[in-house]
């Protein structure tokens, strides 16, 4: 099982941790206290929870998924870049600008994975989150979602039953057009308009 463990983490297209973490827990004993806690870092960690002997490759994938972690609470309105780099618990004593320019590598990099979707802008410095990518589907982040999705029922219905809005009709046409029955036979229908001089226009 730690093998199984270590191919997930080392893969550069895995991101999703969920079903490998339940089949630990179905299975314990199946995988070492060493590796288990590796699996632990990478299905709900941060970058709090590395260690100093792990590979940049480790260590990126975990930045990634923690900069996920903040962006999926606020799917459908914006972060900033301040609020984002603090996950990526890099020298914070780098330069406004060299920090943007890290961060955005790293934001670009979860799009390019298509772990989060959003939009970057430099000169708001923010990220407007349309979509990331749910790590720890657990009982409370379940409801969480549930509250946020009734609320959002319950502002679109106040929104409807206070509007005015009616179905748009679409113009028929009066031109002459060939119509097919119900028997398969061709009906022909003419068009009713005048012509300018008031007769009739034939079919």
């Amino acid at each position: 099982m730690d093998e199984k463990v270590l191919a997930a983490i080392d893969d550069p297209n895995t991101f999703s941790f969920g079903s490998l973490w339940q089949e630990c827990q179905a299975s314990q004993g199946s995988v070492s206290p060493t590796v288990y806690q590796l699996l632990n870092a990478f299905y709900q960690g941060s970058v709090q929870d590395s260690s100093a002997d792990w590979s940049q490759e480790r260590l990126d994938k975990l930045r990634l998924l923690s900069l996920v972690d903040a962006a999926v609470r606020h799917t459908g309105s914006s972060i900033s870049y301040d609020d984002l780099w603090k996950q990526l618990k890099l020298n914070d004593s780098l330069p406004p600008t060299e920090k943007d320019i890290i961060l955005e590598q790293y934001l670009i990099q979860a799009m390019i994975k298509q772990i989060l979707v959003g939009k970057l802008n430099s000169q708001s410095r923010t990220l407007h989150v349309s979509w990331a990518m749910e790590r720890n589907m657990n009982d409370a982040r379940i409801q969480e979602m549930k509250d946020t999705l009734s609320k959002f029922v319950q502002r679109c219905s106040k929104a409807f039953s206070n509007s005015d809005v009616k179905p748009l009709l679409t113009k028929s046409s009066k031109r002459t057009s060939q119509l097919s029955s119900n028997d398969g036979i061709d009906q022909h229908v003419s068009d009713k308009r005048a012509r300018a001089d008031g007769s009739p226009m034939e079919g």
